[in-house]
């Protein structure tokens, strides 16, 4: 709650009351803005990163990346703690899968008992700063924060 009593000080996010006792966290324009510049400003400096590898070399990283996502998220088994500042658009485009959400699918497989789709999904993983940022501030009306009356 910290968080959101800090944005929402900034004017950056509103509460918005709605079934219930829950608290809807909505951004403001002034949040947008500065999600978009923030996205902005990320994807620019990951594209600065990646200009001196060529396509093969990417999409090798993208596959060791794959790899090292499914340790990341198995420590901490929380797409939502993975993934605050989520861009989907330069994440996942086109309709390729939220690596993320690869992870989570993959780990919860395992832990099901379903060994055969637990592979790697180096060619479901899109490499960031390849892709123009998404509209800003998309992920952060989807999350809620619980307060009390």
């Amino acid at each position: 709650m910290r968080m959101v009593d800090g944005l929402e000080r900034e004017s950056l996010v509103e509460r918005r009351r709605t079934v219930g006792n829950w608290t809807g966290v909505h951004p403001t324009g002034k949040g947008r803005r500065t999600a978009g510049q923030l996205l902005t400003s990320r994807t620019s400096r990951l594209t600065g990163v990646l200009d001196g590898l060529g396509d093969t070399e990417v999409r090798d990283l993208g596959a060791l990346l794959a790899k090292l996502l499914d340790g990341l998220y198995q420590g901490c088994g929380s797409a939502d703690r993975m993934c605050r500042p989520c861009d989907r658009a330069a994440c996942a485009p086109d309709g390729v899968e939220c690596p993320v959400g690869a992870a989570d699918q993959r780990v919860h497989d395992q832990s099901a008992g379903s060994a055969g789709s637990a592979g790697s999904a180096g060619s479901a993983v899109s490499t960031p700063g390849r892709r123009s940022p998404s509209a800003a501030g998309k992920s952060m009306d989807r999350r809620a924060a619980r307060r009390p009356r």
